[in-house]
């Protein structure tokens, strides 16, 4: 009872009922997870390069984890589709956050003839966090695929562009770690750095038919480059699940 013979309505009750309306009695939506991001069979794959459990000395997955300052050439998908990258001529060197190609032969891989990596077609996000070493030459590709799902080296050192069709450039600079965000849905693609606002460009269409780190196909050397994580999916993701990719991607 209150002062006045009325029946009380406790403190806590009463914050409780201002909390609900506060936020209109839902609960704020939070980031699910990677798994979740493929509960429902979609195509794509992700890893974290700096797990050394994740890697494996020899290309079939054998021969046990490799040491920091070592050679990996195989690297598990961390999802469920079991896409799992390997390299049957060369190496990448292992360091204690994450592995880093040649700059003379390819990375890790998984394309056709050298693993079952599945057509995804447009639309489809790609998230790493990685960090150029090197210049190799323009169009070399950091990331790369035959049509979309490419990530090439752009006009000069330090710039990187997207492929299929040219997106516009974007600038982290050699010998800096940056995360980015890519996603190829025609007119509506994009590219972003660091959590910067997108910038839209246009790509030719197509779809991503395989996936390799580093490649020695361009007009000239490959670079060096160092990835941390890697993800890769068909379709587009909420604002939300973006964020919480990037944020994973980074840590």
């Amino acid at each position: 009872m209150d002062a006045h013979g009325r029946p009380g309505v406790t403190t806590c009750a009463l914050i409780a009922t201002a909390r609900r309306r506060g936020n209109g009695g839902s609960t704020p939506a939070v980031f699910g997870g990677m798994a979740a991001l493929f509960s429902a069979g979609q195509k794509g794959a992700y890893y974290d390069f700096t797990n050394l459990a994740m890697l494996a000395v020899n290309a079939d997955g054998s021969g046990g984890a490799p040491s920091v300052g070592g050679s990996a050439r195989w690297a598990q998908d961390l999802g469920p589709n079991t896409n799992h990258l390997r390299n049957t001529v060369s190496s990448v060197g292992v360091r204690s956050d994450g592995i880093a190609t040649s700059g003379s032969n390819y990375g890790l891989f998984n394309m056709r003839g050298f693993g079952d990596w599945p057509v995804i077609a447009e639309p489809l996000t790609m998230v790493a966090c990685l960090e150029i070493l090197s210049f190799g030459s323009t169009d070399d590709r950091i990331v790369g695929s035959n049509g979309s799902g490419q990530i090439l080296q752009g006009l000069n050192s330090g710039a990187i562009r997207l492929f299929s069709n040219y997106s516009p450039e974007v600038q982290p600079g050699l010998r800096r770690r940056f995360v980015i965000s890519a996603t190829w849905d025609g007119p509506r693609s994009s590219i972003a750095i660091d959590g910067d606002a997108p910038m839209q460009w246009a790509s030719a269409g197509g779809a991503m038919d395989a996936l390799c780190l580093g490649s020695g196909t361009g007009p000239g050397p490959c670079a060096e480059v160092h990835f941390k994580r890697l993800f890769v999916r068909e379709g587009l993701l909420t604002a939300l699940n973006r964020k919480g990719v990037e944020s994973w991607a980074a840590a």
